[in-house]
């Protein structure tokens, strides 16, 4: 599904007509239970859409996020996190820790674990890499 073809452009349009309900709905007294609804009325819309056989497009899934995203947000739900100095300082350390563990420096990956687990970061060690959750 293209958005240039008639079924992305079909699919955002969809997509997009709920804004005037949600603000609507903001508008009334903030009624948030209506904002809501409609936040669910366009998961259901992107869902049905994107359930079908055909191709998908990367610019009409992330246009479709970018949007669901920008009306949660408006009540502090779906907010897009953007990468900030701290995760990316972590990601450096798992990658001194991996490098160390493929040289069999133990020592020096125990020390990053130790030090990452000081940060309030818990690593995982799976069978698909390494994964990374704040505590």
């Amino acid at each position: 599904m293209e958005e240039g073809t008639g079924e992305g452009t079909k699919t955002l349009e969809k997509i997009t007509a709920f804004e005037d309900t949600f603000k609507e709905a903001m508008d009334d007294d903030l009624n948030t239970a209506n904002a809501i609804t409609v936040l669910f009325e366009i998961v259901k819309t992107i869902n049905t859409a994107f359930m079908d056989d055909k191709p998908h497009s990367k610019e009409v899934l992330t246009k479709s996020a970018d949007f669901l995203t920008k009306l949660g947000s408006v009540l502090g739900i779906f907010v897009k996190k953007e990468n900030d100095s701290l995760d990316a300082g972590i990601d450096e350390k798992i990658e001194k820790r991996e490098e160390a563990r493929k040289n069999k420096d133990w020592k020096t990956a125990d020390a990053i674990r130790d030090e990452l687990l000081a940060m309030d970061s818990i690593l995982e060690d799976t069978p698909m890499g390494i994964k990374w959750r704040r505590k």
